[in-house]
């Protein structure tokens, strides 16, 4: 947004007239001389320099000073503005903060004092009645001048606003409950009172605003519904304080804590990372002590971080500093593997400000729900343990998961683990140095730039069908174990337990409910043939030092979790199920080269 767009046209006229003629006289042309250049290139540089100069001063004057701003470039002061052009430049910042403000908060919050429910615009002309809007009116006018730092604290804390995270129980009120009674005129019900005591709670605290989403989202509008629900993570971000209500947890010990309810709800997840200050409360509203008692904020308080991260499974540098983004898929899908929501869609719509993406909302349409999320992390991301999954695949496509069940943690049986120390020990006997290494990682980017990965980077899903880049690998035996078929209690089913055998890779297990074909294979992957395929990652193509690990090898050569595949007619592919990873350790001696032989691009089913 221009600074013409923030400012009243009169101080935008003058303060881009006194840019102009600082800057023609750090040129040395006067104004009369630039009347006679038709240059239309040298018009164009002049506005734009205009431009960079009065956005630079606008950007350092609102965000950083109170004072003179200096430019390097320029070299302006803004006490050298004409005094009224920078008076209404001030009076701009004031309502430019203002509108900052409303932009943070959700559409509706309910005012602690009233009870009653407000819109943004309402709670703007609310401050504009208040003390702090006349203060601040008083000192733009005045001839002190207007401190910028405590115009943005007394904004910042009067729009200011607690948030409720909890589990929904029985009789909440809604919107139209509330949108013109309020809160106090509720009758009583266990939802109503749980909201009441919020509110109260959050006034004793010093806040105006508060929200919750039983009443302040209109779900009879599905485009509220939509805005809200994609909004979310970033309202609780926003906030300036999110209480935690555990309706379950009557005393303070950690074992009542840890059966709470509030941490297996799928909503809650994003509750707990994404507010910046957080508050938790037992079923009467008083504090509880577990989380920090000599803290205001229980993520400041290291023994509470560390019992919620031992109770998630969710890190603690994720707890307190948590960003949302499309990486750490598999970690950040295993959060909510063991979640559970209302609606088999909300599943998936409460990741929607975890992975920091957005898809329509479309209640009703069950699972495909949660292949829509992967469809849109597929769009910003490489990271291929977004395919590192066990169980049942998505009906749209093999290659994607049905649900963030299919990413819960889970160890590998000990079969994997008696071949991964058996690899380990013969791994360990061959050695090879840094350097040679690093020569091979520079021959395979030199190799990169013919494959397929350099023209097509990423993965992309159209229709049905998902086209992913990596290496294939053909597997040429099937052997199955001896003492399988072996009961699987968490599947409830018996599995079957065989090696693959390929002529480049040591052997790997496979885990499948599904009888396969044993035997000898060909290597050209004809029709109903296996392979294992290792999708690309960018830290692949990573050939500086910090690629490597402390044992000197580069990723291509570190163990991976691969997807077993079956070959179709027509060069397409469908992974076949399985119910634990499959992990390959790949040789470490002469192995980029071969791993170009590799080299594909897929379509699969």
């Amino acid at each position: 947004m221009g600074l013409g767009s923030e400012l009243c046209s009169a101080a935008a006229a003058a303060t881009k007239d006194y840019f102009k003629e600082k800057l023609l006289e750090g040129i040395g042309i006067e104004a009369e001389t630039l009347e006679e250049l038709k240059d239309v290139s040298f018009g164009s540089w002049l506005n734009s320099k205009m431009e960079e100069g009065i956005e630079r001063f606008y950007e350092e004057e609102y965000l950083t000073r109170s004072c003179a701003v200096e430019s390097d470039e320029f070299g302006i002061e803004s006490e050298t503005l004409d005094p009224e052009a920078y008076e209404a430049f001030e009076g701009g910042i004031l309502q430019n903060a203002i509108d900052r403000a409303k932009a943070r908060m959700p559409l509706r919050v309910i005012n602690t004092q009233t009870g009653l429910v407000c819109d943004a615009d309402t709670v703007e002309d609310h401050f504009k009645t208040s003390a702090e809007y006349a203060y601040l009116s008083e000192s733009v006018d005045s001839e002190e001048g207007l401190d910028r730092s405590v115009m943005l604290e007394i904004v910042q804390t009067y729009f200011g606003f607690a948030m409720l995270s909890h589990r929904w129980g029985r009789l909440e009120p809604v919107y139209q409950d509330i949108k013109s009674c309020g809160i106090s005129k509720l009758q009583p019900s266990p939802g109503v009172t749980k909201l009441q005591k919020f509110c109260f709670l959050a006034r004793e605290k010093g806040f105006l605003w508060a929200w919750s989403d039983t009443c302040c989202i209109d779900k009879s509008s599905t485009a509220e519904l939509q805005e809200s629900i994609v909004s979310m993570f970033t309202w609780y971000r926003n906030s300036a304080l999110t209480l935690v209500y555990l309706s379950d947890v009557v005393n303070d010990s950690e074992e009542e804590l840890r059966r709470s309810v509030w941490f297996t709800r799928g909503w809650t997840l994003q509750e707990l990372l994404a507010p910046k200050t957080v508050q938790f409360f037992k079923a009467d509203w008083s504090p509880l002590s577990s989380c920090g008692l000599s803290h205001y904020n229980s993520k400041d308080c290291p023994d509470c971080v560390n019992l919620l991260a031992d109770i998630t499974g969710i890190q603690e540098n994720f707890i307190t500093r948590f960003e949302p983004g499309a990486k750490d898929v598999k970690e950040r899908m295993s959060w909510a593997a063991r979640r559970k929501t209302t609606k088999p869609e909300d599943i998936s719509y409460c990741l929607l400000g975890i992975f920091d993406v957005q898809i329509p909302v479309m209640y009703g349409e069950r699972d495909k729900a949660f292949v829509r999320l992967q469809e849109a992390i597929i769009k910003k991301t490489t990271d291929p343990s977004l395919f590192d999954w066990v169980g049942r695949p998505c009906s749209e496509n093999s290659f994607l998961a049905s649900s963030p069940y299919c990413f819960r943690s889970r160890q590998p049986g000990a079969l994997v683990y008696l071949l991964q120390e058996t690899i380990s020990e013969s791994c360990s006997e061959a050695t090879e140095d840094l350097n040679r290494q690093r020569f091979d990682v520079d021959l395979y980017n030199a190799i990169k730039s013919l494959g397929p990965n350099a023209s097509h980077p990423a993965n992309y899903i159209a229709g049905s069908k998902l086209q992913v880049h990596g290496f294939l690998h053909a597997v040429k035996h099937v052997t199955e174990a001896e003492d399988s078929p072996v009961w699987d209690a968490e599947f409830l089913c018996k599995t079957h337990q065989y090696y693959f055998g390929m002529d480049d890779m040591p052997s790997v297990i496979v885990t499948t409910k599904l009888s396969l074909r044993t035997g000898e294979h060909h290597l050209r992957l004809l029709p109903g043939s296996y392979a294992i395929f290792r999708p690309w990652s960018d830290n692949l193509g990573d050939s500086s030092v910090k690629a490597f690990d402390e044992g000197g090898n580069h990723p291509l050569a570190q163990p991976f979790v691969g997807q077993l595949l079956r070959s179709l007619p027509g060069g397409r592919y469908r992974r076949i199920q399985t119910t634990e990873p499959v992990i390959v350790h790949p040789p470490r001696s002469h192995f980029f080269l071969d791993t170009w032989l590799h080299t594909k691009t897929i379509i699969v089913e």
